[in-house]
C-alpha cells in the first residue's frame, strides 16, 4: 500500500481501489520484519445493554455500543444456548450502535451474544459477551393526572423564563404533584400525567420506581422551578456584550440551590414535556447499581431541558428571538412580547 506519512507513533496509507468490500486486515513491515496480523476495521464491542439494563426480556430489545457496528450488508445479531441459535430481528445501525429486537417466544435463560458483520462473504464474527433474557416485569400503565391531586397550570409568560418569577396565574404545584407520584409509586407503578400548561414548583419531586412522568409534548407542558431567591433583588448590574444586562441575585442563606429537580431510585420515566430551572444543581437523578441494588434504567424520551443559571440574561432587539419565544409561539397565536 502506498505510504502517505509515518512516525515512529503513526501510520497513514492508501486502501488499493481493488479491495472488495468487507474487513480489511494488514501487517507492518520494517526492515523485512513482519507485524502480527491486525484488522483495521473489524467490529468490537464495549459493552451490551437491554430493555432492562443489565438484562433482556422476550420482545423486548439487545443494544450493542463499540466501534464498526455499521457494516451494513446483513449484519446479525445472534443468541446461542447449549445448541439454539436465536437470530434477533435488527431495529436501527450506525458505526457506534447496534440495535436487535429480541423475538417473543424465546426462552428465558443465559445467552452468549454474537455479533456478525456481513460484509464479506465469511463475515466477521465477534463474541459480545452474555446476556440475561427473564420474564417482563408487569407494566402498569393506570394514569393519573396531576390535575387531579390539585396541580394547576398556567399559561406562560415571557418574562418568566428571564426573571424566574411566577405568572399572576400560577400557583405551586408541588405538593400536589408528589402526591399524584405517590398514589402511583404506591399502586407499584404508573403513569403520572401533565395535561398541557407549565407548572412551577418550589422544590424537587421524588419519582418512585415503576413511575413515568408524561406531558403532552415537550412543546405544551412544562415544569418550571422557580428561582429560589424571590424576590429578586438587584445586586450589581453588569452589561454584557451588545448591550444585554446581568442582574446578580442576592443570595438568600435560607433558601439553598434545589439539591434536584427530579429524583428516583430508579426505573422510572420521564417523557414528553420541558424543564425550566435557575437555581438547581441537578436536573434528573437516579442512585446507581454499584450503590443501590436495583438501581438504574432511567428512560428519558423527548424531553427539553434549560438548566440554566443565566436564564436571568435580559437580551435585548434581534437576541429576542431565541428558544423561550419558540416556546411560546406554540402556545398562543400572539405570544406576550417583552422581558
Amino acid at each position: 500500500a502506498e505510504i502517505l506519512q509515518q512516525t515512529e507513533r503513526t501510520l497513514k496509507f492508501v486502501l488499493p481501489k481493488e479491495l472488495p468490500v468487507g474487513v480489511v486486515c494488514f501487517r507492518i513491515q520494517v526492515d523485512g520484519v513482519f507485524s502480527e496480523l491486525q484488522k483495521l476495521n473489524a467490529p468490537k464491542v464495549w459493552w451490551i445493554q437491554g430493555d432492562q439494563v443489565e438484562s433482556a426480556t422476550p420482545g423486548g430489545w439487545i443494544r450493542l455500543f463499540g466501534l464498526n457496528l455499521g457494516l451494513k450488508k446483513g449484519a446479525k445479531l445472534i443468541l446461542r444456548n447449549n445448541g439454539t441459535t436465536v437470530p434477533l430481528r435488527l431495529i436501527a445501525v450506525d458505526d457506534y450502535n447496534f440495535c436487535a429486537e429480541v423475538p417473543d417466544t424465546v426462552v428465558v435463560g443465559g445467552y452468549q451474544v454474537e455479533f456478525k458483520s456481513g460484509e464479506s462473504p465469511t463475515g466477521e464474527n465477534v463474541v459480545a459477551g452474555k446476556v440475561e433474557i427473564v420474564t417482563s416485569p408487569k407494566q402498569l400503565n393506570k394514569v393519573y393526572n396531576v390535575t387531579d391531586s390539585g396541580a394547576k397550570p398556567g399559561q406562560p409568560d415571557a418574562i418568566q423564563y428571564y426573571t424566574g418569577m411566577k405568572a399572576l396565574d400560577q400557583v405551586d404545584s408541588t405538593e400536589s404533584i408528589q402526591k399524584a407520584l405517590n398514589a402511583a409509586g404506591k399502586s407499584g407503578g404508573g403513569v403520572v400525567y401533565f395535561p398541557r400548561g407549565i407548572y412551577v414548583l418550589s422544590k424537587g419531586v421524588e419519582v418512585p420506581a415503576g413511575v413515568i412522568l408524561r406531558g403532552a409534548g415537550r412543546g405544551q407542558t412544562a415544569l418550571s422551578w422557580v428561582d429560589d431567591q424571590l424576590p429578586r433583588e438587584k445586586e450589581d448590574l453588569v452589561k454584557l456584550m451588545w448591550g444585554s444586562l446581568l442582574f446578580k441575585p442576592i443570595p438568600d442563606p435560607q433558601n439553598a440551590a434545589h439539591p434536584y429537580l427530579i429524583r428516583g431510585p430508579g426505573h422510572f420515566g420521564v417523557e414528553d414535556l420541558a424543564i425550566y430551572a435557575v437555581n438547581h444543581r441537578a436536573g434528573i437523578l437516579s442512585d446507581f447499581p454499584d450503590t443501590a441494588p436495583g438501581a438504574g434504567y432511567v428512560k428519558i424520551h423527548r424531553v427539553l431541558m434549560r438548566l440554566n443559571r443565566f436564564i436571568n440574561v435580559q437580551r435585548t432587539g434581534r437576541h429576542y428571538a431565541d428558544a423561550e419565544e419558540a416556546f411560546l409561539r406554540r402556545w398562543k397565536d400572539e405570544p406576550k412580547g417583552g422581558a
